[in-house]
């Protein structure tokens, strides 16, 4: 008689792309779905960062590139605007000043004044309900019209999925949750 001790269910992993970017009131998250992103103090930006002289109006650009982790994909975060102009202050990553950079898991990142760090989570689908990332819970909402695997290039992923590639909406704005600094102690 020949048993067979039974499979152990597959797990399936998603990389969910966060920008947590730092503000006087506290951390803001954002989730990274989409291709591109525009960074800066003007409201016309996809992440408008707080209103600050060393934050230029369009400063940075973040680009999604073809990777090798999970999702199929990276972020290249690039100085200056889509004509090329370069922001006053410049892109800082991990303290070394540069125009352009592929970001990794806990990059930090300088534009201008503004701090913010770049993360890349990995999880199930029940994880993906409650992330915690560096002491806060954030609650997502998670893939619903974007393809996870689309890249400037124009690179498809391996799965297909169904989701629409078209760029989002003027009005859409990607997701952010907003976390309150703890008061001070006295």
């Amino acid at each position: 008689m020949n048993v067979q001790a039974p499979a152990s269910p597959t797990v399936v992993t998603q990389d969910c792309h966060v920008l947590m970017i730092e503000e006087e009131e506290g951390m803001r998250c954002v989730l990274l779905e989409s291709p591109t992103y525009s960074l800066g103090r003007d409201k016309k930006n996809s992440i408008v960062l707080p209103a600050s002289k060393a934050v230029s109006r369009f400063h940075a650009m973040l680009l999604r590139i073809p990777g090798s982790n999970s999702s199929g994909h990276s972020y290249r975060i690039v100085d200056g605007d889509a004509t090329g102009k370069l922001s006053t202050n410049g892109v800082m990553i991990n303290g070394e000043r540069t125009t352009s950079h592929t970001l990794v898991e806990g990059d930090a990142i300088m534009l201008g004044n503004v701090k913010a760090s770049y993360r890349l989570l990995t999880m199930s689908p029940s994880g993906l309900n409650h992330i915690n990332v560096e002491g806060l819970d954030i609650r997502s909402t998670l893939p619903h019209t974007f393809n996870p695997n689309a890249t400037l290039s124009g690179e498809q992923g391996s799965r297909s999925n169904g989701y629409s590639t078209s760029p989002p909406e003027e009005e859409e704005l990607p997701p952010t949750m907003f976390f309150k600094k703890a008061p001070k102690k006295a």
